[in-house]
């Protein structure tokens, strides 16, 4: 027999331990379990195939003829309603108007509330009969915001009675525009023998009157001067009882004595007289308008007025006033300008005088009574005492 036939033939014995404890499970290592990371031999490269190439061939025109010819056929009528309305509202109110004779999408388009909720026609200036037509095209009950500008820089001073506002226009305004809050005229001319505050909407909040004229501005007769010329301000507290923003801007018929008129307005929180010419020499009615009236006025607007600073004083007592602008005029900034500022008020007070007492100037020569007037009283024209008359009559 083979010895190691008879060794692997041995019986194996087991070995067991008194306490039959069972056997423990072999356990393996902690490099086994980790899995092998993968290196630059391992992976796979993916080469660019030819089927695909990298950069894409150069296409010509001619390649897509059907599609050129499509872009070129494409006109603003292919667009959605929501797309042109979206562009309708970047432009004026005076370039609707034209669109709405192209088609009839396109008036159907145009005449959308949403469009004319803010009215603006001051693109260009306009005549009676433009602003007449232009307010009968607004939609009933929709506009809250209207903004017109007149002629007045068009046509020279003795051409300006073309009425920006008349008696019509204010009753179709009326009715088309029951809601209207803010109204702005710019440039405008208005007949104050025809119209009056007391026929503007009530229901607005907001008023501006910018670079207005009048009709007393172009009557220079002598009979005009005696007359007294009657405020188109007047009442205006009894009218718009909902006023809060006033904007009177570069107007030189505003006077010192529509402060009064002014700081009545029960809810008037905004006030700008920016360039008003003649807010000067202002205490007497300033100090009443602060004193009884502007009562919730927050804002003040004086910038290019010449104001004095015992004007401006008069408005301490205003509690309410929150910002109060003021501004030099640019023609006071120099020497030269001031100089010509007080030679036309000399001359303005000059024609004051002779309007108070004409019979005191008509047998005088107006060269030496403007000498002998501005030597003994200081550069400002007198009035003439009887004494004095009788003696330059004599002479």
């Amino acid at each position: 027999m083979d010895p190691n036939d008879s060794q692997n033939s041995r019986p194996t014995v087991k070995h067991s331990s008194s306490n039959n404890a069972p056997a423990v499970p072999q356990q393996h290592s902690e490099v086994g379990r980790k899995r092998k990371l993968s290196t630059e031999h391992d992976e796979v490269k993916n080469e660019p195939s030819a089927k695909f190439p990298l950069i894409d061939p150069i296409v010509t025109h001619n390649d897509f003829p059907e599609r050129v010819t499509q872009a070129d056929d494409i006109n603003i009528l292919d667009l959605s309603d929501e797309i042109l309305l979206l562009i309708f509202h970047y432009l004026d109110s005076n370039s609707l108007l034209p669109l709405s004779i192209v088609c009839t999408r396109l008036q159907r388009l145009i005449a959308d509330k949403t469009l004319w909720m803010e009215a603006d026609f001051t693109t260009k200036p306009l005549t009676t009969s433009e602003i007449q037509q232009r307010i009968k095209y607004l939609p009933p009950a929709t506009t809250k915001i209207l903004k017109l500008r007149g002629m007045t820089t068009v046509y020279p001073s003795e051409q300006w009675n073309v009425p920006t506002l008349t008696r019509d226009i204010l009753s179709i305004l009326e009715d088309r525009s029951p809601l209207l809050e803010k109204l702005e005229l710019t440039e405008a001319y208005l007949d104050m023998s025809e119209i009056g505050i007391n026929m503007f909407p009530h229901t607005l909040r907001s008023l501006a009157l910018k670079k207005c004229a009048l009709s007393v501005q172009n009557l220079h007769t002598p009979l005009m001067l005696h007359q007294h010329t009657r405020s188109i301000l007047s009442n205006i507290y009894k009218h718009l009882v909902r006023l809060e923003e006033l904007t009177i801007e570069y107007c030189a018929w505003f006077d010192t004595h529509d402060l009064l008129v002014l700081s009545k307005l029960p809810n008037l929180r905004y006030l700008s007289l920016r360039g008003c010419a003649n807010i000067k020499e202002c205490v007497p009615y300033a100090s009443l308008a602060t004193r009884f009236g502007f009562k919730k006025l927050e804002v003040l607007d004086l910038r290019d007025t010449p104001i004095s600073d015992s004007d401006v004083s008069c408005f301490n007592i205003v509690h309410s006033l929150k910002e109060l602008r003021l501004e030099c005029p640019e023609h006071l900034r120099t020497e030269r300008g001031l100089h010509e500022y007080n030679e036309a008020e000399r001359l303005r007070v000059e024609q004051l005088h002779r309007i108070a007492a004409p019979e005191l100037f008509q047998n005088e020569n107006p060269n030496v009574g403007q000498n002998e007037a501005r030597a003994e009283g200081g550069g400002l024209l007198r009035p003439l005492s009887k004494n004095e008359c009788q003696h330059r009559s004599h002479h």
